[in-house]
């Protein structure tokens, strides 16, 4: 599981079910958030690679939007060891 999850061809949405309940409150860093990185993967193909950038993307831009949160990078980042099956 990553912070981001392909919803159809070329769209990928913020995973914010996922994320810390601060997080998942903000509405306007939500909001941000996804029109950022819609506009940086919306129609490239969701190949590992391009999933994996747009986790990281949200990893990072969550880092600097609550810089005071020790370890944010660490948990965020660790949602990509989730697996439902």
């Amino acid at each position: 599981m990553r912070t981001v999850v392909p919803v159809d061809r070329g769209v990928v949405e913020l995973n914010w079910m996922w994320l810390p309940t601060f997080i998942g409150m903000d509405s306007v860093v939500r909001r941000d958030l996804q029109k950022q990185v819609t506009g940086l993967f919306e129609g490239k193909d969701l190949t590992d690679s391009v999933l994996h950038d747009a986790h990281c993307f949200v990893v990072d831009f969550l880092c600097s939007k609550y810089p005071s949160v020790d370890g944010l990078d660490l948990y965020l980042d660790a949602l990509k060891f989730i697996e439902l099956k």
